[in-house]
């Protein structure tokens, strides 16, 4: 009799391990979706909060900005003179030595990475374009390898299937076909220590 219990139950099968793997993606995805509708709303919330805190500047007003709009209306607060910072720029403009290698765009970045930086809050951090690409990339889902799908079979790593459109796909006959078997989990673990 093979009748269910606790200490014998009964193996999956291919359309329970496909099932298990189709609720896993979905959480994944329920996942990112739902931290990326978070970092619209934090993002929303910032323009907004920059918006209302920068709307007191004009094309002709001086180029200062009081601390307290960023303080608690208790603390000591001197106003911030920005024209230190196009001093600063100016001069670097005219006398810096090598002039020509000079890129106004990642001064302009690394400005604003340094007031970032000043907060102390190492989560409060800034992307140039290039480096916000790399992370959107890194959470659209999208991965690099030859695209082969491993299991543990018979406690042997092994190839469970090539994934479409991958290099594992493309090899074809003479490159990984599902049930290929590896070596040991323990000797990867050997070889990987030396």
């Amino acid at each position: 009799m093979n009748e269910y219990s606790p200490a014998n139950p009964p193996s999956p099968t291919p359309s329970d391990m496909l099932e298990r793997k189709n609720r896993r993606l979905v959480a994944r995805v329920l996942r990112a979706f739902f931290f990326a509708i978070a970092l619209y709303i934090a993002y929303r919330f910032g323009v907004d909060q920059g918006r209302n805190t920068l709307s007191t500047f004009s094309a002709g007003s001086p180029a200062s900005l009081s601390a307290s709009s960023f303080l608690g209306k208790n603390d000591q607060a001197k106003p911030v003179d920005f024209d230190l910072f196009w001093k600063v720029w100016d001069i670097l403009k005219e006398k810096y030595v090598d002039r020509g290698s000079l890129d106004a765009q990642q001064l302009f970045y690394g400005a604003i990475d340094g007031m970032l930086a000043a907060t102390g809050d190492p989560y409060t951090t800034f992307f140039d374009p290039k480096e916000q690409k790399e992370f959107a990339e890194d959470l659209s889902g999208k991965f690099g390898g030859i695209g082969a799908e491993m299991g543990i079979r018979d406690e042997v790593l092994t190839v469970v299937a090539p994934l479409d459109g991958t290099p594992a796909e493309r090899a074809g006959s003479i490159g990984l076909r599902s049930a290929a078997r590896m070596p040991a989990p323990t000797s990867i673990l050997t070889a990987a220590a030396y």
